[in-house]
């Protein structure tokens, strides 16, 4: 909010404030200026300049950092990507640093089954010479001046007031493995999949398709409340031509959502897949990389409950969302075949999906 005040409100302050000193002698009405009246104007330009300019950069600085927050059961850490991690399966918080040519860190927190989740978007380099896999508790490594990844780290703490039971760290856990990304999409199709669901079998795009068709009648109506308020005749040519500048603009915001749309899910042995519309890349999250299992909650639209979203997540960020739609009992029972034994869950979670994996 804070950012998007900064980006707003800072160009319509400077408008104000040049507008104010414009108004000095009469300046912004006066046809032959004065040097008085000049220096005004170079003023009034310079500074509303100078803070619009100022303003905006602030704002989007603060919008490239690393936010974390949370709430009674989720820690969330929103940077490139966002990383939503139930708190009752968090270990500890701790900064890992890495030795050679490099000598840079980055914070994270350490699961219950030992993997470690980093925020490469917070890592620096490493000026307090502490090395290792570091406890933001231990005291006796922590360095007394915090750089961006300590202070990054100890914010996360805060939000942790009660921690899970401690779990060491895997012995395989890297550096590189925490900041390389290490399952990328793959345009190719995810061989080896057991359960194949397309939009056509739960119908989802169908009524969507069907509402964005309601939704164009919008521009013919308002095409001709434009013409009928306009104070002249009935113009063919202006109506036609509002009415396609209204839909064109209705589409493009439809077409947009449209895309973020899931057109196929696929689940293997081991692995989770969803593909978006007219997308060719698939997002893949293997049982051995996920980090967390949450879910959206419950949301009701005009009069009907929409059913929560599944996400499942690896340590790189990436991850699968499957809506509520999408979890057919045969989808449901696979995703615990896949994930049912790990202790990554959200509260109350699993059980959903449980209740979901019974026939009608």
């Amino acid at each position: 909010m804070r950012s998007i005040f900064l980006i707003v409100g800072g160009p319509f302050a400077a408008i104000i404030l040049a507008g104010a000193l414009l108004s000095i002698d009469d300046t912004a009405n006066t046809i032959h200026l004065s040097t008085f009246q000049d220096a005004i104007i170079a003023v009034a330009l310079s500074l509303g300049f100078a803070i619009a300019l100022i303003t905006i950069s602030m704002g989007v600085a603060r919008l490239r950092r690393v936010a974390v927050g949370g709430t009674s059961d989720l820690l969330v850490i929103t940077a490139k990507r966002r990383f939503t991690i139930p708190l009752n399966v968090i270990s500890n918080v701790s900064v890992s640093t890495v030795t050679g040519n490099t000598k840079v860190h980055l914070p994270g927190v350490v699961l219950v089954n030992g993997s470690f989740v980093g925020v490469p978007d917070c890592q620096c380099t490493n000026e307090s010479g502490v090395m290792g896999l570091v406890d933001v508790d231990d005291m006796a490594r922590r360095p007394n001046i915090s750089d961006r990844a300590w202070s990054a780290a100890l914010t996360m703490r805060k939000h942790l007031p009660e921690l899970a039971p401690l779990a060491p760290p895997s012995s395989s856990l890297t550096f590189e493995s925490v900041v390389s990304d290490r399952v990328a999409d793959d345009k190719a199709s995810p061989s080896g999949a057991v359960i194949t669901i397309r939009d056509k079998d739960v119908g989802v795009k169908r009524r969507y398709i069907r509402r964005m068709s309601y939704t164009l009648i919008l521009p013919f109506a308002y095409a001709l409340q434009l013409q009928t308020g306009s104070g002249h005749e009935f113009n063919v040519a202006q109506y036609l031509l509002g009415v396609f500048g209204i839909a064109a603009f209705i589409t493009l915001i439809l077409a947009l959502t449209f895309l973020l749309t899931i057109s196929e899910l696929r689940m293997g042995t081991d692995w989770l897949a969803i593909r978006r519309t007219l997308s060719r890349k698939w997002i893949v999250v293997r049982r051995d990389d996920v980090a967390s299992i949450t879910m959206l909650s419950n949301a009701k639209r005009s009069r009907r409950s929409v059913g929560p979203t599944i996400a499942i997540a690896d340590v790189t960020g990436r991850k699968v969302s499957i809506p509520d739609a999408w979890l057919t009992p045969l989808a449901a029972q696979q995703l615990l075949v896949v994930c049912g034994g790990l202790p990554l869950w959200q509260s109350g979670v699993k059980e959903r999906v449980t209740q979901k994996s019974a026939p009608n």
